[in-house]
């Protein structure tokens, strides 16, 4: 089995908006990344490598993924505050907050 903590949530939203102020409003993103955590994905879409699924609603794939990417970001800044790259996570999750508000207009 693999090692599990509790999630955070207060400090997941806090660094989302933090990360987001002047820019966006990371709410949407922030509901779809909580979603996101709370399941499984389902598996490979394809079992060669090397094979593009075609008929895979691309947009809404890279929402998941924004998703995915800015959970793993906060889960990182959680515990790493202090470390000397903060700022270019907390820049990173910024621009996450912002492609995903762009992509989930368009």
């Amino acid at each position: 089995m693999n090692p599990t903590r509790r999630r955070n949530l207060k400090f997941e939203r806090d660094i989302t908006h933090h990360c987001a102020r002047g820019v966006a409003d990371p709410s949407e993103l922030i509901e779809h990344a909580e979603a996101r955590a709370g399941g499984r994905l389902s598996g490979e879409y394809v079992t060669d490598p090397m094979l593009v699924a075609t008929d895979r609603d691309r947009s809404h794939d890279v929402l998941e993924e924004l998703a995915d990417a800015r959970n793993h970001l906060v889960w990182w800044l959680e515990h790493n505050l202090d470390e000397p790259t903060v700022r270019y996570k907390q820049a990173a999750l910024r621009h996450i907050i912002l492609a995903y508000q762009q992509l989930g207009e368009s």
